[in-house]
C-alpha cells in the first residue's frame, strides 16, 4: 500500500482513520438509544429524540468524508473505499426529515461537504439510485449554486434544479472559467485546471476532489497533475464506463456567469450615478467639469465656458441631462434622432441589453417595417408592439424626454417603478 497524501505521516492517518471510526460507532450508538427512546417515550436529554437522531446521523456523514479522505490519503484501495462512501451517503439521506423541507433552509454550512460527496460520487461513477440521494439531500438543502447545479445535471438522474446565479465561494468560484473554456478550447480548459489546482486551491485543504469530478465530466486531459499532491489523480481515472460528457450544458452555465458580470456592472453604473449627483451638488463647476470631461463631458461641451453657460440658461437644473448623457455614453440609454427608423437599432440595442445586463436570451423582434406615422416615435405602432413583447417576459422600454429632438430609451424591468420623471426628466413608458 502507497501513500498517496503528501503533508500527514502514516501514523497521522491512522490515528485519524480509527478516531473517525469510533466517532461513527460512538454516534450510531446515540442513534440506536435516542430511537429508543422516541420508541418508549422517554425524553432523557434536553435535545429531544427526533434532533438527536437527525444530527447524530450528520456528524456520522461528515466524519465518514473524513474517513474515507484519510484512507484515499493512506494509499487504500479505492474498492475498499466504496463501502464506507455508500455508508456516508446512507447517513446523509437519513440527516434529514422530508417533512421538515423549508423553501428558506439555506445550504452554506453543509456546502463543502456537499459538493465533496457529489465529486465523490461522480469520481466513483457511482450508481444513479445513491446519486439520488445526494441529490435529495442537496435539493432539501435548497442549493443555489451554478457549479454544483452543473455537475449534478450531466448526472443522468434528470436533475432540472438549476440556479439562476453564481455565488460559489471560494476557490471553488474559479472552476467557471474551466467549464466555459471548454466549450470552445480543451486545451485552454486543461491548462486552466492546472493553474487552479497550482494556484487557487490552497495547499492546507487536502484533495481537490471536485476540480477532479469537473474534469472527468468535461473530458480534460490532467495528465500534469498526476504527481499532484493535492490532485486525486488515481481516483479521476478510476473508471470511464460512463460517457460523462453528457450534453453538458455550458451555455446555460455561461449565460448565469454573463448575467452575474451583467449585474455586477449595473450595480457599478447605478454607484457611478450616485457619485455623479454628489459631486454636481458639492463641486465646483471647473471641478466638475475637470473630473468627468474625459468620461462623458467633453462630447456635449467642448470647455468649461460653454458648460457654465449651458447651466445659467436652464437655471443650474440639468442634473437628469447629465445622467442621461452619461448613461447614453455607456451604453445603457440608447440616442436616436427623430428621422431614425426605430427599426434600424431599437431590436439589436434591446437584445443587448437583455443578453449583456439581464442573462436574458434575445428574443425575435420582427422584422417587419413599419408605416411612417406622424407620431412621437414612442407612440408608434411598432414601438408598442416591442413593449408588449419586453412585458411578456418581465421587461419594458422607459423613455426619457428631454425637450429636444432626440429620444431616448432604456430597458429596464417591469417591476422598476421610477414615477413620472427622474432627475427632473419626465419619463414615458
Amino acid at each position: 500500500m502507497k501513500m498517496r497524501g503528501k503533508g500527514y505521516t502514516e501514523i497521522d492517518l491512522k490515528r485519524i482513520i480509527s478516531a473517525r471510526s469510533e466517532d461513527i460507532r460512538f454516534a450510531k450508538m446515540q442513534i440506536t438509544e435516542a430511537e429508543e427512546n422516541k420508541l418508549n417515550g422517554i425524553q432523557k436529554y434536553p435535545a429531544d429524540n427526533q434532533s438527536i437522531i437527525l444530527s447524530s446521523y450528520e456528524y456520522c456523514f461528515k466524519s465518514g468524508l473524513a474517513l474515507i479522505d484519510a484512507m484515499y490519503s493512506l494509499g487504500q484501495s479505492l474498492e475498499n473505499l466504496i463501502r464506507h462512501f455508500n455508508r456516508a451517503v446512507d447517513d446523509l439521506d437519513k440527516s434529514y426529515s422530508r417533512d421538515d423541507y423549508n423553501p428558506k433552509n439555506g445550504m452554506w454550512g453543509n456546502y463543502e461537504a456537499l459538493l465533496e460527496i457529489l465529486s465523490w460520487g461522480i469520481l466513483l461513477e457511482t450508481y444513479e439510485d445513491t446519486m439520488q440521494k445526494i441529490a435529495a439531500a442537496i435539493f432539501y438543502h435548497n442549493t443555489d449554486d451554478a457549479l454544483i447545479d452543473f455537475m449534478l445535471s450531466t448526472c443522468n438522474i434528470s436533475w432540472t434544479h438549476q440556479t439562476t446565479k453564481y455565488d460559489t465561494p471560494n476557490p471553488y468560484r474559479f472552476l467557471r472559467e474551466i467549464i466555459i473554456a471548454t466549450k470552445s478550447d480543451k486545451a485552454e480548459a486543461s491548462r486552466l485546471l492546472e493553474t487552479y489546482i497550482k494556484k487557487k486551491w490552497r495547499s492546507d485543504d487536502g484533495w481537490s476532489y471536485e476540480s477532479a469530478a469537473v474534469a472527468k465530466i468535461l473530458g480534460l486531459d490532467d495528465s500534469r497533475l498526476k504527481a499532484n499532491s493535492r490532485y486525486p489523480y488515481e481516483l479521476s481515472h478510476y473508471k470511464s464506463a460512463r460517457g460523462f460528457p453528457i450534453m453538458y450544458d455550458a451555455s446555460w452555465f455561461e449565460k448565469i456567469y454573463t448575467k452575474q458580470d451583467g449585474a455586477q456592472r449595473l450595480e457599478k453604473e447605478k454607484e457611478f450615478i450616485r457619485v455623479i449627483e454628489s459631486d454636481y451638488n458639492d463641486l465646483s463647476e471647473q471641478a466638475f467639469y475637470e473630473k468627468y470631461r474625459e468620461r462623458f463631458l467633453k462630447d456635449l461641451f467642448p470647455d468649461v465656458q460653454s458648460y457654465h453657460l449651458y447651466r445659467e440658461m436652464h437655471h443650474g437644473t440639468i442634473l437628469g441631462f447629465l445622467l442621461v448623457n452619461a448613461l447614453v455614453t455607456d451604453g445603457y440609454i440608447l440616442q436616436m434622432d427623430w428621422k431614425d427608423y426605430p427599426e434600424q437599432c431599437l431590436p439589436d440595442f434591446i437584445n443587448e441589453r437583455l443578453e449583456t445586463d439581464y442573462g436574458i436570451e434575445a428574443i425575435d423582434l420582427g422584422n417587419d417595417v413599419p408605416e411612417i406615422e406622424d407620431v412621437e416615435m414612442y407612440d408608434n405602432k411598432y414601438v408598442k408592439s416591442l413593449q408588449k413583447m419586453l412585458k411578456r417576459i418581465g421587461f419594458r422600454l422607459v423613455w426619457f424626454i428631454l425637450g429636444n429632438d432626440q429620444y431616448y430609451t432604456a430597458v429596464v424591468p417591469k417591476t422598476l417603478r421610477l414615477g413620472k420623471e427622474w432627475k427632473g426628466i419626465n419619463l414615458h413608458y
